[in-house]
């Protein structure tokens, strides 16, 4: 398995409640945000809904996001929403995260609740 297989877990922090997420680290995750430059994680609509409750521009306008998004079907734009933090934790290493972007995936995740860019495991 190479780097970019490997699992991790993800804790994000929003409007004051955290959530864990299991998570892949996958090189076809290089999503930043393009105005502040923060780590996007992908994460999967029944989890975030289940941790923080339905997440929708009319909720949180101060904190949305557009994330534009290529696929293996295409391009798409996901609606992503900016945490409080968060922080990854990979084998014994933890990586915070400052105001980090969740994306919420329009198709559901199987084996894992999330995705993370390798290059925010660094």
């Amino acid at each position: 398995r190479s780097k970019s297989a490997e699992e991790c877990f993800v804790t994000l922090t929003f409007c004051g409640v955290n959530a864990d997420f299991r998570a892949i680290i996958d090189s076809g995750n290089s999503l930043t945000d393009a105005f502040s430059k923060n780590p996007v994680i992908i994460a999967d609509k029944g989890k975030t809904d289940r941790a923080f409750g339905e997440l929708s521009l009319q909720k949180y306008p101060e904190r949305y996001r557009v994330i534009p998004c290529s696929t293996v079907s295409g391009e798409e734009l996901l609606d992503g929403f900016r945490c409080d933090g968060g922080k990854i934790i990979l084998k014994e290493k933890v990586i915070n995260l400052t105001h980090p972007i969740l994306a919420v995936s329009k198709t559901p995740m199987r084996d894992f609740d999330a995705i993370v860019n390798p290059e925010d495991c660094e």
